[in-house]
């Protein structure tokens, strides 16, 4: 019975032996495979808000098996868009053994972008034997900020003319803009509107001039208004706009039965007539007592 319980012990500890060094294998499907040849998007400067953003990736398949019916798609972060249905989608069809193709996608960039700096995005490349995942790196630059600090006077008349306008800005990015033009643009706002500042440097805030005349119809009231900001950084044109409020109160003007204007040089006018009129009437009051002599000495020439 003894020696029975023994060679169980010993016919167990071989058959666990075994199990221990036999290999596990895991099937997969290494017969294709496929790597990232290059890539490159242009614009070759890409910033936060860009649009239509030409990305190219070319790939090989260098497994040993074709692979048939592929197609690729890229996976995009929250802030990165296709610029259109369809954008971000390359069906690449069958695939053979070192074939290279290259597809193109077009995406935009978010302004709310996280931060500035190089990310990886994921190809997923799908077929009829499986899939593969490429990762694609692209950098997102930083680009100047701006920042509306104050404008005076930040209230204007309707009607008036050659207004004197100063409004400063401030750059908060850590880049440097150069080339700076800004423009004015607002409901009733003419002449002069645009300024030329120049480079501007990272936390800088520096003042534009403008000299602008109101149209008297301009609605009174609280408005919101525009300065448009174009610039160059690392040879790209930019351009962002800054919203503001500002007040318009009331033109000038003068009320009299009939008449009712706004314009300066009309007023001068009124004024003057108006002084010439009561002038004239204090002469002719002034003469009355004379005309009326006048009138009783030729009364009594004529009964004598």
């Amino acid at each position: 019975m003894i020696k029975r319980k023994s060679l169980f012990v010993v016919l167990l500890f071989v058959i666990l032996l075994s199990l221990i060094h036999t290999p596990i294998t895991i099937e997969t499907n290494d017969d294709e495979d496929f790597r990232l040849m290059s890539s490159s998007y242009f614009p070759t400067k890409i910033f936060p808000g860009d649009r239509n953003v030409n990305l190219t990736v070319t790939i090989q398949n260098n497994g040993t098996d074709s692979a048939d019916d592929a197609k690729a798609e890229l996976k995009l972060p929250w802030w990165i868009t296709p610029s259109y249905e369809g954008a971000t989608v390359y069906r690449c069809g069958d695939i053979e053994v070192d074939d290279v193709v290259t597809m193109s996608f077009y995406i935009d960039i978010s302004d709310d972008t996280y931060s500035p700096r190089q990310y990886d995005l994921q190809l997923e490349i799908d077929h009829s034997q499986g899939e593969k995942n490429i990762s694609i790196p692209i950098k997102i630059s930083a680009k100047a900020l701006f920042a509306f600090v104050r404008m005076e006077p930040d209230t204007l008349r309707a009607g008036d003319n050659d207004v004197n306008v100063k409004l400063w800005i401030r750059n908060d990015a850590e880049e440097k803009a150069e080339e700076v033009t800004v423009e004015l643009v607002g409901h009733g706002i003419s002449g002069k509107v645009v300024d030329y500042l120049g480079i501007i440097e990272p936390n800088e805030t520096v003042a534009a001039f403008f000299e602008v005349d109101i149209d008297v119809d301009t609605p009174i009231g609280n408005h919101t208004m525009e300065l448009y900001i174009m610039w160059s950084q690392y040879d790209r044109a930019l351009s962002d706009s800054l919203d503001f409020q500002v007040k318009i109160i009331g033109p000038y003007s003068i009320s009299i039965p009939g008449i009712e204007t706004s314009e300066p040089l009309t007023m001068i006018i009124i004024g003057i007539l108006g002084i010439i009129t009561i002038g004239a009437s204090v002469l002719v009051i002034k003469r009355i007592p004379k005309i009326r002599e006048k009138i009783k000495k030729k009364l009594f020439s004529t009964s004598e």
